[in-house]
């Protein structure tokens, strides 16, 4: 191996390793963790733009800013089917379950 080819590889690997650390700290400080539910409460939190734990289909289409008819369409589907209970507001439960458009 050539002398600049293994200072890249230590280059690189001082790179991994300080962004685990990074990733580890910030954990450490602020509690926060990567799993999927915060994950999701994040994503539905921003979406839920009036807090009162129900995404309208109002406030997804905002969310969205889709503007062509046939996007618009496709959004209404996918909500219509993640709104199981079809009282026209998705929960949180409903947004866990929901496998996409």
């Amino acid at each position: 191996m050539s002398h600049k080819f293994v200072h890249l590889l230590a280059l690189v690997l001082f790179l991994m390793v300080t962004i685990i650390e990074c990733g580890n700290m910030k954990r450490q400080v602020t509690g926060y963790s990567e799993s999927d539910e915060q994950f999701d409460r994040l994503s539905f939190t921003s979406i839920d733009k009036n807090e009162d734990g129900n995404i309208t289909l109002e406030e997804f289409k905002n969310y969205h800013h889709f503007n062509e008819i046939h996007e618009i369409e496709a959004l209404q589907r996918g909500f219509k089917k993640a709104d199981r209970d079809q009282n026209e507001n998705m929960t949180f439960e409903e947004w866990q379950a929901w496998d996409g458009y």
